[in-house]
């Protein structure tokens, strides 16, 4: 399920410029799909912060198939619904929301081998969603607020990566950890 929304212009660098940015291949190429942890980018272009978020689909809805039963469907939409409302999830202070791209799964679910064995092989599902923001450039700095490892306990690591006009750097983040990023214009 894909969900776009868009009130202006999206910004013109993409995650891509990030991980050039960066030098690091995990952003270009992809991360290994590790249950526990998600990852985070963010680039500050002037006025304009874009924000992608990457989880297994395991550490928000606590499964990885298409929902089944009446309460994991709840759980799809309502994890749906977070990410599409993410203030509470990602709050860059002084920002406007302008857009978002949330993309959940299909549904990934166990297929069995051709032999008709007892054993299965499980397919990984991840969830996606890409913010952009509109911020004011009369502040120095950019407080990134992150409420994700609070509201997703099964999120036991956060690797950040984060680019802007005047720096550049990454680290992972744990529950014990402060939960904000600070971003300089």
């Amino acid at each position: 399920m894909k969900i776009k929304q868009t009130k202006n212009k999206p910004i013109k660098t993409t995650i891509l410029v990030v991980g050039l940015l960066l030098g690091s291949s995990q952003l270009i190429a992809g991360e290994a799909h590790e249950h526990g942890t998600a990852d985070l980018q963010m680039a500050l272009e002037g006025e304009q912060l874009q924000i992608v978020f990457k989880s297994p689909a395991m550490n928000l809805l606590g499964f990885e198939h298409a929902p089944q039963s009446d309460e994991e469907k709840q759980v799809f939409a309502a994890v749906a619904e977070q990410l599409k409302s993410p203030s509470a999830l990602i709050a860059p202070a002084g920002c406007d929301l302008v857009s978002m791209d949330v993309d959940m799964p299909e549904g990934a679910e166990d297929d069995h081998d051709e032999h008709g064995d007892e054993e299965h092989e499980h397919h990984h599902a991840d969830i996606s969603a890409s913010y952009v923001y509109q911020c004011s450039e009369s502040a120095p700095h950019i407080t990134v607020i992150l409420g994700l490892m609070q509201t997703y306990p099964s999120m036991q690591h956060l690797r950040v990566a984060w680019v802007s006009d005047q720096s550049q750097g990454g680290m992972t983040l744990t529950p014990e950890d402060d939960q904000w990023i600070k971003l300089t214009h």
